[in-house]
C-alpha cells in the first residue's frame, strides 16, 4: 500500500525518467555548454529603444502602425517594443507554427489567422528570433495579398546559426 508520506511509493510501477530522456538534446549539440545569461538585460532594452526610434522614423506621422505579433514567441518583444514606440498605433497578434510533434522545423500551421482588416494601413510584423525566416517570408506573403500600403519586419535576435546538417541518407 502506498505511503502518502513517501512521494516514491505512491507510484512504484513507474519507472524514473530523467531530463534527457524527456527532451533529448540533438546529438550535435550535447557537447555545447550554455553557461550563465547570453545577453543581458539590460543590453535587450537598450536594443528596443533603438528599434522603437528606427521604427518611428519610418513610420507614416498621419497614420496609426498596425502592429502584428506572431505568437507566441514575440508576445513579451512585441508589449516592450509597443511601450517604447511614441507614435500611433494598433496592435494585432497573430499564431502561426511550423513546429509540429516536436521541435523540427516543417510546414507553416496558422493557430490564430489575422481578423483584422488592414487593406491600406502601414503594417509592422513583429517576431522574437529569426531562425529559418520560414515563417516571417510566409507572413509577409500573406499579408501583401490583402494590400496593406507598407509592410515592414522586426525581429528581436537573428538567430545566424541553424542546428548542424543531418548526414543521414535514406534509400
Amino acid at each position: 500500500m502506498p505511503d502518502p508520506m513517501n512521494p516514491a511509493s505512491l507510484a512504484p510501477n513507474i519507472p524514473e525518467i530523467t531530463l534527457d530522456q524527456l527532451r533529448p538534446i540533438p546529438e550535435p549539440w550535447q557537447d555545447v555548454s550554455l553557461q550563465g545569461c547570453l545577453i543581458e538585460a539590460s543590453a535587450i532594452a537598450r536594443r528596443i529603444q533603438d528599434l522603437a526610434r528606427q521604427i518611428e522614423q519610418n513610420a507614416d506621422p498621419g497614420a496609426p502602425l498596425v502592429v502584428i505579433s506572431i505568437l507566441a514567441g514575440a508576445a513579451i518583444f512585441s508589449s516592450d517594443l509597443i511601450r517604447a514606440l511614441r507614435c500611433p498605433l494598433e496592435w494585432t497578434m497573430i499564431g502561426l507554427s511550423s513546429y509540429r510533434e516536436g521541435t523540427t522545423s516543417g510546414d507553416l500551421h496558422w493557430t490564430l489567422p489575422l481578423t483584422r482588416d488592414i487593406r491600406g494601413q502601414q503594417v509592422l510584423i513583429v517576431d522574437d528570433i529569426l531562425d529559418t525566416g520560414q515563417t516571417l517570408q510566409a507572413v509577409v506573403e500573406h499579408l501583401h495579398t490583402l494590400r496593406p500600403a507598407s509592410v515592414q519586419t522586426c525581429v528581436l535576435l537573428d538567430k545566424q546559426i541553424s542546428c548542424p546538417a543531418d548526414n543521414s541518407t535514406s534509400a
